[in-house]
């Protein structure tokens, strides 16, 4: 897991450095929403289980995106089943995740998240996050949610990695 967080941060830095004035110079047409925040753990305080999140900046276009992250998360440290499998776009997606649900840890997210739209590329946009867990609350860990939309054209989440 922490070579897969090296390797995010890594490609967020690039995403960075190809991304000037809110121009889309990057080749690969990946557009960083908001330049990443670090989270300090020692500034985090006790552990809350749920979510402890810094306001994220974002354009109006990905409000749903943000709003069905959110309550992907909110379900996610509640451990509500139905309520994180909405988020989905299948079931079958919905059920391979549910391993994240399925252990004796609380969760909470913290810091910043940020929005890498990839949608003019390959029709999918990411948001990446940081969460630690009652059972290690001085590691931070990062996943990324990747969106894309269902035959109805809504944003729905494809993976949670």
């Amino acid at each position: 897991m922490r070579i897969f967080s090296f390797a995010i941060l890594c490609v967020c830095l690039i995403l960075t450095a190809c991304t000037s004035n809110s121009e889309n110079t990057n080749p690969s047409n990946s557009v960083l929403v908001e330049d990443p925040k670090e989270v300090d753990i020692n500034k985090l305080g006790p552990f809350k289980k749920g979510l402890s999140l810094d306001e994220m900046k974002y354009d109006e276009k990905y409000q749903d995106i943000v709003i069905l992250f959110k309550e992907n998360l909110t379900a996610w440290a509640a451990k509500n089943k139905t309520a994180f499998k909405n988020s989905f776009v299948s079931e079958d997606v919905a059920n391979s995740q549910l391993f994240l649900l399925e252990n004796d840890e609380d969760f909470e997210f913290v810091g910043t998240p940020y929005i890498i739209d990839q949608s003019s590329e390959n029709g999918k946009i990411n948001i990446v996050f940081y969460y630690r867990t009652s059972g290690n609350e001085k590691e931070l860990k990062m996943h990324t949610t990747t969106f894309t939309k269902n035959k109805d054209e809504s944003w729905r989440v494809a993976l949670i990695d």
